[in-house]
């Protein structure tokens, strides 16, 4: 009964029941408290629009009201009105047409002292001389001293339906003179205070300092002046200065005043709308738990499988995971025990790994190589270049023999291969296998000195001499070198195969090394000839250096031309 109880799929699928029944109990839980989370989030965003609202509103009416003050202290107004002279009110249209364009306005006027039209913008002659004093503009204007925006009317400007007017005084000194007014349709109050903080579902409502709406439907007299509609509380506690949050008749409202232009702002959402969230979590849990019920009944056919291949993929894991490391162990005493010197160089072209052998081939400690630049190694600029491009391509191989550097200073010429291979964390290393070459090359160079200068003498054998005048024959050929002309010199020793009878062929070959570094000793070029024993060779103008060698590369006689001795 225990193993039951503790096979790998009871406790799963027990722990899965437990879940389920807890998430019943929790979800209906979650319900009532989702829903008072939700109604306060939609009271918080209802919030949110109406401030977004009364900000915007501050705004473009403070901006207003600064941009009327500004133009009612303009010299061609002042004057427009002080003296209404055709030509100073020509002035003072021009500045009307300038203000309305500036404040975005479909019309602007001046009106006298007494509230009768002298100026308009655009020329409307009709309105010129009508008294506006019934005007809300003009008697806030003329009650206040200061720059006043009206409650709502219909204007009698043409094409300019629904309004307020933005109105300031114009004084000529500390006389007031008139009025200067631009209008502002309320279509365009509509598109400021509900593009403030657009949402979804919430509806702003903005009104005058009456109460009467400034959007919406606004129903006005034959004078153009709004009807009185009924007001509701929560609008008159916002005319009053006081803001108010209420939710009834399954409605979300909040309203308030707009500081400074005596308007209030109403914002509301249906509940429906706000709970909405609430209500989708209720059906959501509803599918959620039917689900998790089916999935329990899933879980237990299914866990049985799984639990037995997650066993086998985790005994395939470990068995995978040894292999790989016994083989990077085994290439790591491969790699510490090669006779060849061995590194490891990281991505970067630093030295990571140096065994034993390459450590002590160049006389260092292996632990000093550690963080080096692997490049530096090598002697030749060239070799250099070569591993840095080979390293910054993070691909490819290079195998050729390199100069190294030893501590000593010596140089040591090694064949190198270079690979990269993976490690068991996934990265790129550079494999460099390094092989001693030095005495093998010093070996071959040997043999070539052999095969070309005779081993008694040192001097350049048959093979060497014939390659030599094969050259310059070639190159007198070509005319690169001053001259076309080549020239040989043959030397003959007189009495020597009685010397080798006599006195055998020991003291025969130490005559010729004798003779041999007699001759080289005496042959010596100066600027213009050479001498051999009692001989002497003059030197030809324009000849080619180094056509006949007597010994060695380097060693050379210049071309002559033989003058007999005295």
């Amino acid at each position: 009964m225990l193993s039951r109880v503790l096979h790998p799929v009871g406790v799963p699928v027990g722990l899965a029941l437990l879940a389920v029944a807890l998430l019943g109990g929790v979800g209906l839980v979650s319900v009532h408290e989702t829903n008072d989370t939700a109604l306060r989030d939609a009271q918080e965003r209802v919030q949110s629009n109406r401030d977004a609202a009364v900000r915007a509103l501050v705004h473009q009416t403070t901006a207003l009201k600064r941009s009327v003050g500004t133009w009612s202290e303009e010299r061609a107004v002042v004057q427009g009105l002080r003296a209404p002279t055709p030509e100073g009110l020509s002035l003072a249209a021009e500045q009307l047409s300038v203000l309305a364009r500036s404040a975005d306005s479909p019309a602007a006027f001046m009106a006298n002292v007494g509230g009768s039209n002298v100026a308009i913008y655009p020329s409307q002659p009709e309105l010129l001389g009508k008294s506006f004093s019934f005007r809300d503009w003009f008697q806030g204007a003329a009650r206040t001293g200061r720059p006043y925006i009206s409650s709502a009317y219909i204007s009698a400007a043409s094409g300019h339906p629904l309004v307020v007017g933005v109105a300031a005084p114009v004084l000529d000194g500390s006389r007031r003179v008139g009025y200067v007014t631009v209008l502002w349709q309320l279509e365009s109050v509509r598109v400021v205070a509900e593009g403030a903080q657009r949402d979804d579902g919430v509806t702003i409502t903005v009104t005058d300092q009456r109460g009467q709406p400034l959007t919406g439907t606004l129903t006005v007299d034959d004078r153009g002046q709004p009807r009185v509609a009924a007001i509701s509380t929560m609008t008159r506690d916002a005319l009053a200065g006081r803001s108010t949050s209420t939710v009834s008749d399954a409605i979300i409202r909040v309203a308030g005043p707009v500081p400074g232009v005596g308007w209030t702002v109403t914002a509301s959402l249906p509940s429906s709308v706000a709970l909405a969230p609430a209500r989708a979590f209720q059906r959501n849990l509803e599918t959620g738990l039917g689900l998790a019920l089916l999935l329990v009944l899933i879980a237990i056919g299914l866990a049985w499988r799984l639990a037995r291949r997650r066993v086998a993929e985790q005994s395939a894991i470990r068995e995978s995971e040894g292999a790989l490391r016994a083989s990077e162990d085994r290439f790591r005493r491969v790699f510490d025990e090669s006779l060849n010197g061995e590194l490891m160089v990281s991505s970067e072209g630093d030295v990571i790994r140096v065994n034993d052998t390459l450590a002590a081939l160049l006389s260092r400690e292996p632990r000093g190589f550690v963080g080096q630049s692997f490049a530096a190694l090598f002697e030749d600029k060239a070799d250099r270049l070569r591993i840095q491009e080979l390293v910054a391509a993070g691909t490819g191989e290079l195998r050729a023999g390199m100069g190294l550097a030893h501590i000593d200073g010596r140089s040591l010429r090694a064949m190198v291969a270079l690979s990269f291979m993976y490690e068991h964390d996934g990265g790129r290393v550079l494999l460099a296998q390094v092989e001693d070459i030095t005495a093998r090359r010093a070996a071959e160079q040997r043999l070539t000195e052999l095969a070309l200068h005779d081993e008694l003498t040192g001097l350049a054998n048959r093979r060497l001499l014939i390659e030599r005048c094969e050259q310059a024959f070639a190159r007198a050929l070509s005319g690169r070198g001053q001259s076309t002309s080549v020239a040989a010199l043959f030397i003959d020793l007189d009495g020597f195969k009685p010397i080798n009878d006599r006195a055998g062929h020991d003291t025969g070959d130490q005559v010729l090394v004798a003779v041999a570094a007699d001759l080289l000793a005496t042959l010596q070029p100066t600027d213009t000839v050479a001498r051999v024993g009692g001989d002497e060779f003059v030197v030809l103008p324009g000849a080619d250096d180094g056509l006949a060698y007597l010994r060695g590369v380097g060693e050379r006689v210049t071309t002559a031309h033989r003058r007999p001795s005295a």
